[in-house]
């Protein structure tokens, strides 16, 4: 297991699918999606044991910029839902998720803070109008996107001009402080 920010992650602290996450990076979306449906249940609980901060971090800088509370935002690899949460914390009430894994998309219902959750595959079109978002956020899910341009092609059709598009790498956030990187 890769030891997460404050370097004191064990073994024993994450579930055996968290321990799997280095394999996935080439995964196949079908294979993506199931090991996300598997991890749903367990993966705040390990994220959290792995010292992952960057949903909270994300939140804060999206409002730090001036994108108004009542804006539509975009939640690209939304998961289960940790980053809405740390929006709605933050104020905004019209957060978009999308996610490949079904179980995760799931437990984001759960959360209450998305309009709207679909199934989408961050390699193909996005499934929305041009123009449909304030901002578009992609906190920790960069790592599975095999056509990385074309989906910042796809961000920049979506959001507004004037917008922002906020994005994270997963292992950098969690084994950096982000607010420190993202000020250089």
């Amino acid at each position: 297991m890769v030891d997460a920010s404050d370097g004191n992650t064990s073994h024993d602290s994450v579930s055996d699918t968290a321990s799997d996450l280095v394999n996935m990076t080439h995964a196949s979306p079908d294979a993506l999606a199931a090991y996300y449906d598997k991890w749903a249940t367990s993966y705040e609980k390990d994220l959290l044991a792995m010292g992952y901060r960057a949903p909270a971090e994300a939140a804060k800088l999206i409002r730090q910029h001036g994108i108004a509370t009542n804006n539509p935002i975009l939640d690209a690899g939304c998961g289960t839902g940790l980053t809405g949460l740390e929006l709605s914390n933050q104020g905004y009430s019209h957060i978009t998720g999308i996610d490949i894994s079904p179980e995760s998309l799931k437990q984001a219902k759960t959360k209450g803070c998305y309009q709207t959750l679909k199934i989408q595959n961050m390699n193909q079109q996005l499934d929305f109008a041009d123009d449909s978002f304030a901002a578009a956020q992609c906190i920790g899910a960069l790592t599975y996107v095999d056509n990385i341009e074309g989906l910042m092609r796809e961000f920049s059709r979506l959001v507004q001009a004037g917008g922002i598009m906020f994005l994270a790498i997963a292992w950098t956030c969690m084994m950096a402080n982000l607010p420190t990187r993202c000020r250089h």
